[in-house]
């Protein structure tokens, strides 16, 4: 029975997830126009290469530096399906002024694995766990301490 719940709390997550995908998708096509060029170079780190309009080269922001850098990749390939650096709830709490939340020690092991720190029956997790909806956020076993210290200064600089 438990593993029946648990696929099914596994199922819920991934509609969730297909439903921002395809609604950001959405929101993305319609609110492009090409006159806004220089919003999205300044959002997302590209701009059109004057040598070739139809190609992007990578600006780096002056704010990240090369861990923060690393950072905003990990960040972008595997938590903005569940998060917003900013204050906005998605499938997860916004993350901004995460850093002055909890301590870093204690945030290392919730990214690396939650429902351990859920299991431990520490409070601020079995808290945070309940008001989303018991919805697990995903063990990131395989990041290093390090990797996940460049996610939290990328979200501590782009929360600014």
């Amino acid at each position: 029975m438990q593993h029946i719940r648990q696929l099914q709390t596994a199922l819920t997550i991934l509609m969730g997830a297909l439903v921002l995908l395809i609604i950001s998708g959405i929101v993305l096509i319609y609110s492009y126009s090409p006159g806004e060029q220089t919003a999205v170079a300044a959002s997302t780190g590209t701009a059109p290469r004057a040598d070739d309009p139809g190609q992007e080269a990578t600006v780096q922001p002056a704010a990240l530096d090369e861990v923060a850098q690393a950072g905003k990749s990990l960040f972008n390939n595997n938590c903005t399906v569940c998060h917003s650096l900013g204050a906005e709830t998605l499938v997860g709490p916004g993350l901004k002024g995460l850093n002055q939340r909890r301590p870093e020690a204690w945030l290392i092991s919730w990214i690396k694995n939650s429902q351990q720190v859920i299991d431990s029956g520490d409070q601020y997790a079995v808290t945070l766990f309940n008001k989303f909806n018991k919805t697990p956020m995903p063990a990131y076993t395989d990041f290093s301490d390090d990797q996940i210290r460049s996610i939290l200064k990328y979200i501590e600089v782009a929360g600014q």
